[in-house]
């Protein structure tokens, strides 16, 4: 049997726990963020983005293949 109106009660918080905190709380002490350059001189003007980019593009030109046979396709990196 359905009580009438029972989703009232879900509407409810339980009680407090001892040594808990509001959601609010925990968010505002997360509040972390990782600020990203919105383009690619912005991102050369940051040192660790430059090398950054730098070792990926090394990374990039170390893993490419030479000498493939015609009867292969070549994969792309973007």
């Amino acid at each position: 049997m359905i009580k009438k109106n029972s989703w009232l009660d879900e509407m409810k918080d339980d009680p407090p726990i001892r040594d808990t905190l509001l959601l609010s709380d925990i968010y505002q002490r997360c509040n972390v963020t990782i600020c990203e350059p919105v383009d690619y001189e912005k991102a050369l003007n940051n040192p660790k983005w430059k090398k950054a980019m730098e070792e990926e593009l090394c990374m990039i030109e170390s893993n490419t293949l030479a000498d493939i046979p015609p009867d292969r396709k070549v994969i792309a990196v973007k």
